[in-house]
């Protein structure tokens, strides 16, 4: 892992707050059950994960993540992270 792509990730990581960002990891988690025997995420993963996002908070919190707030780079950081997490696990 390089320095650059680590500050290139908490940038990136000051755009939620941290609820927000607890409920992106728990509906990425929940993503990667789901779909625990094909390794790589797709396009449609991101959509679905901010549909879970937008379905599960809690009312009383308005976290309201829509992908035009992610730029093509913030994706692909997403993606680049998700497949890192998903290999970091299964090699474990």
């Amino acid at each position: 892992m390089k320095a650059e792509d680590i500050k290139k990730f908490l940038e990136f990581r000051k755009k939620f707050t941290k609820r927000e960002w607890f409920e992106l990891n728990k509906a990425v988690g929940e993503q990667e059950n789901k779909r625990a025997n094909q390794i790589i995420l797709d396009g449609s993963d991101v959509n679905e994960i901010l549909d879970r996002l937008n379905r599960h908070t809690d009312n009383s919190i308005n976290i309201n993540i829509k992908e035009e707030k992610l730029s093509s780079d913030d994706k692909n950081l997403i993606s680049n992270t998700i497949d890192n997490v998903i290999h970091s696990k299964k090699y474990r």
